[in-house]
């Protein structure tokens, strides 16, 4: 999966390239520049409006700023302390990678929050910076090497002549945006999934599940009688004599079925991948297929922009954060600070 993924990258950016060349100034007559062959940009100028709403919002900003720096800390110390074997049952902190911890349509949600969390997150400081009267050149995008950002270029010499809260407010407005994105994304992700559903996300060839004719995309609503969670199927899948597993599912279909699926004693395995199902309700008011995706959107979307605002937040010499700490701090105790959270991080999401 990992190398069809790759070469499916790699074939797509050298298409890119061949284009590039050929048709170079209607590329850049529309705002598209391919820098090295590796970097593609797209900017435009954009007039934004000052708003004395958005400037009275981002006292608000500081504060969600302010409330994602202690939650990127305390993260990371309780990874540390995980790690150390000074606290257990606690999730360390990880490196999403695509095609690694990211595969299958999952890889497609991942980089479509991405974009739009860049996207909110860089218009958060343009609007923010509007609205203390420091210019903004342009907005746009880039891609390198198949990884997604957005830009927002101020006018450097307006950003030095203002006061230091509206540099400050305007860091940390996009840290803001994307940790109450986040959370918007966290609310709607619980709402919108079931404890008692099961999604098969993948079947394995050869596999009991194979054999029974379970189809990925169907909602797997319950074993036996019993609503559907991970531990009641591993319950009855780890029974160690010959037994028969009544499943009832919602088919890609949308139809309801029951499958019967008989498990030798020497099978502990029904060969599949799942995830978490949706709420029985959204199924019934859009269907099956729109319900699943909604539910890997709505995740995505809250994996993403929660991460987003963390990293964004913690000092780490080029992020908002980083900037922060030197405007607050100097150089010289910024530099510090920078080099403490770097170190922090890196210890807590390396290693085994």
């Amino acid at each position: 999966m990992l190398l069809m993924v790759f070469s499916v990258m790699i074939s797509s950016w050298a298409l890119l390239n061949i284009l590039y060349v050929h048709f170079r100034e209607s590329f850049e007559r529309r705002g598209f520049k391919l820098y090295y062959g590796l970097v593609l940009v797209y900017k435009r100028s954009k007039k934004i409006r000052q708003s004395s709403i958005v400037r009275k919002i981002s006292y608000v900003s500081i504060l969600l700023f302010i409330l994602a720096l202690i939650f990127f800390y305390y993260s990371m110390i309780l990874g540390l302390m995980a790690r150390a074997g000074l606290v257990s049952n606690v999730a360390r902190p990880m490196l999403l990678i695509p095609g690694v911890n990211i595969v299958g349509d999952h890889l497609f949600y991942f980089i479509l929050m991405i974009i739009i969390a860049a996207i909110i997150h860089e218009f958060a400081h343009a609007y923010t910076a509007r609205s203390y009267n420091i210019r903004v050149k342009s907005l746009g995008f880039a891609i390198v090497l198949f990884i997604p950002l957005a830009f927002t270029e101020i006018d450097e010499e307006d950003a030095a002549k203002s006061p230091r809260k509206a540099r400050i407010a305007t860091l940390a407005a996009g840290p803001a945006s994307n940790f109450i994105l986040g959370l918007l994304f966290m609310y709607l992700f619980i709402l919108a999934v079931s404890p008692t559903t099961l999604v098969i996300e993948q079947v394995l060839p050869g596999s009991l599940a194979d054999k029974y004719g379970l189809k990925p995309g169907s909602i797997l609503l319950s074993i036996n009688g019993t609503p559907a969670t991970r531990d009641v199927l591993r319950h009855y899948l780890e029974i160690n004599n010959n037994t028969y597993l009544v499943l009832t599912i919602i088919n890609p279909s949308g139809a309801m079925e029951n499958i019967t699926i008989y498990k030798p004693a020497n099978t502990s395995l029904l060969g599949v991948y799942l995830w978490v199902g949706p709420n029985i309700v959204l199924v019934k008011l859009f269907g099956a297929w729109f319900s699943i995706v909604l539910t890997k959107l709505l995740y995505w979307g809250m994996i993403v922009n929660v991460g987003l605002a963390l990293v964004n937040a913690a000092p780490l010499f080029i992020s908002d954060g980083g900037r922060i700490a030197y405007e607050l701090l100097g150089s010289r105790i910024g530099h510090m600070i920078n080099f403490l959270s770097l170190l922090i991080l890196v210890l807590a999401v390396a290693g085994p």
